[in-house]
This record gives C-alpha cells, structure tokens and sequence, in this order.
C-alpha cells in the first residue's frame, strides 16, 4: 500500500499480470502514473498532484477513478482500454473535457461533477454513444449541453447556473433528471417532446413561474418534484 506516501513522484507498473486493483489516496506528490500490459479491473488515483497519465493494454479495466486531480489537463495518453465502464474525473478543475477520453467507447458512467465546465465536446454523443449515465453537479452550465446527449438515461446538473430547458426534447432516451439548485424559471412545452422516456424530474430550489400546459400529457411522469 502505497497511499499517502508523500515521497511518490512516479509509478511505473508494467506486465503485472495478476494485479487485479490498483489504487493510490492521497500521494501528495505524486506527479506521473504509467501503466501498461496489467489484468487490473480497477484504478484508483486520487487526491494527488498528477499531471501526467499514460495507461496502456489494459484489457479487463472496467472503472477509472482519476477524481481530485487538479493538475491533470492534458498529459493524458489512453491506448487499448476496450472494456471503460465508469470514469470519474470529479472536482479536477477541469474547465473543458479532456478529448483524450473520447476513445473510451465502452464508457457507460461518468461523472464530471466539481469542475469549471461550461460545456461538453460537440461529438460526445458520437464518441461515447454507450454512454448512459452523467453527472455534472456543480459545474457552470447556462444551458443544456448540445447538441443533446441522445443516449443518456440519467443527468444529474444540480447547481449550475442553468435559465432555462431549451433543447430539452432532443434528449431521446432521458429518464431520470435532476436540476436542483439551478435559476430556471420555467418547464417549456418542448418537455413533452420526451414523454415517452422521462420518468423523473427533480428541480427543488428553482425560481420556478410557469409550466406549460402539456405537461399534464407527460404519460411516464412517476415523479416531479420541483
């Protein structure tokens, strides 16, 4: 166990191929991971200095936790990692998405929240098209992103700076939103546009005026809390 060891600089680990979890807390120093040809399901590098990241043939990797890393911008370099099911970049001070990521095309959960993001990359929705679930908590969102995320199922962007929905009816697959914390003052009619997936909007603390009409036709509406 190598966490909280503030003498780290550097890791490289190569052909270790019985190592299942790899995991590092609080390397306060710790400014470059190389990892490369290892059977690991799971990484864990946070709360370090990291500027530097180069993973390489890991085939069975399924969860990438890189989250508390404010350092790390754009020394990324990602090769042969098919199987990416969840990636947590949290609270990097990221204020735009590192592209590099985008060849993660297995990714189906991420979660982004604690940056400076305004914004998401125009081909995210082609790029990580398994994509289902996002978390963009306490980022500085004014809007939606778009073009809409198509395939997400759940969004999660309580306190942003958000004013309004539009755009919302691109959203296909959406079911489940949360917009807490947010300066929204109206659910438009657009919404009806996905009231054949929305299931559950959540938007407590929102200088909420109006609903448009229509939303009473919203048929798989379970719960609204605003």
């Amino acid at each position: 166990d190598l966490s909280s060891n503030s003498n780290l600089s550097s890791i490289w680990c190569e052909d270790l191929t019985k190592l299942q979890t790899f995991s590092l807390y609080s390397t306060s120093n710790l400014s470059t991971v190389t990892l490369t040809n290892l059977a690991v399901r799971s990484v864990t590098i946070t709360n370090s200095k990291l500027s530097s990241i180069f993973l390489s043939n890991l085939q069975y990797l399924t969860s990438l936790d890189l989250s508390s890393n404010p350092l790390l911008t754009r020394s990324i370099l990602l090769n042969e990692l098919p199987n990416v099911l969840t990636l947590d970049l949290s609270n990097c001070q990221f204020d735009s998405f590192p592209e590099e990521y985008l060849i993660l095309q297995s990714l189906t959960t991420l979660k982004l929240n604690n940056n400076k993001l305004t914004s998401l990359p125009l081909t995210i929705s082609d790029d990580l098209s398994n994509l289902k679930y996002i978390y963009l908590e306490r980022n500085q969102f004014t809007h939606l992103p778009q073009p809409p995320l198509v395939h997400v199922k759940e969004l999660y962007m309580t306190d942003n700076l958000l004013t309004n929905l539009n755009g919302i009816s691109g959203y296909k697959s959406l079911e489940k939103l949360v917009l807490n914390y947010n300066l929204i003052g109206s659910i438009p009619v657009e919404i009806v546009g996905i009231s054949n997936t929305l299931m559950s909007l959540t938007m407590t603390n929102n200088p909420l005026k109006h609903v448009a009409n229509q939303f009473a036709n919203m048929r798989r509406m379970q719960l609204l809390d605003a």
